[in-house]
Formats: C-alpha cells, sequence, structure tokens
C-alpha cells in the first residue's frame, strides 16, 4: 500500500496523492453503476418472462395439437403415444407456469390454453 505524501499547512493534515484520488471511485459515479445494473436486471427480467410467455404458449399449443391427434387416432398404439406426449408438453408447461410472475392478461391465456388441452386428454383418453 502506497504512503500517503505529508504535507503542513496548519498542522499535520494529511492528503492523498494526486494518483490516489483519481483511482478511487467517487459515490456518485457508484450509484450510477448501480443504477445501471438494476435497471439492465429489470430489463433481463421482463425480456425472461416475455420469452416464458412464448413458450408456455407454443408448447400449449404443440400439446393441443397432439392431444387431438390422440382423440382422432384409431391406432391404440398411436393414440397412447401422442396422448403421452402431450402430457409431458402438459407436465412442463405447469412446471414452469408456477414459477413464472407474468401479467394477468398473459396468465388468462395460458389458463385457457390449459383448460383446452386437459379437456382435449380427456377426450382422447375416453376414445
Amino acid at each position: 500500500m502506497q504512503q500517503r505524501a505529508k504535507q503542513s499547512f496548519s498542522g499535520n493534515q494529511s492528503f492523498p496523492e494526486a494518483h490516489e484520488l483519481q483511482t478511487k471511485p467517487s459515490v456518485a459515479l457508484k450509484t450510477k453503476r448501480w443504477l445501471r445494473e438494476v435497471s439492465r436486471s429489470k430489463l433481463l427480467a421482463a425480456q425472461l418472462e416475455q420469452k416464458r410467455f412464448t413458450f408456455l404458449s407454443t408448447d400449449l399449443d404443440t400439446a393441443l395439437t397432439l392431444a387431438t391427434i390422440a382423440a382422432g387416432a384409431s391406432h391404440p398404439g398411436r393414440r397412447k403415444r401422442n396422448e403421452a406426449n402431450a402430457r409431458r408438453a402438459l407436465d412442463a408447461v405447469l412446471k414452469l407456469f408456477n414459477k413464472s410472475h407474468l401479467p394477468e392478461t398473459e396468465r388468462t391465456i395460458i389458463e385457457e390454453k390449459l383448460a383446452k388441452v386437459r379437456s382435449a386428454l380427456s377426450k382422447s383418453h375416453r376414445s
């Protein structure tokens, strides 16, 4: 650690050297960096939730397609396979949906799609 240069003006006051003053970031600079990081974090969190919504919606569309195919399948193996894949997609969506912080409008859309998939799966199971 460097020694501070001591100069006596009106007593024994200690003044930092010029290069020491330049290397220590000011409180204002630290605050500015912190605010920029917080802002960036909020932006990333919002983008994550938007991507999560897109994934959930797409996966539910796929699950609905598979459940519809299963309901209309005449071959038991094909029906069973598509029903299992639809249930797997539904399980994945439910895991992520329960951890999400989506806005109410997007939550409603996902809940409506969940109901459609469940209904289609119950129809395919009955056939």
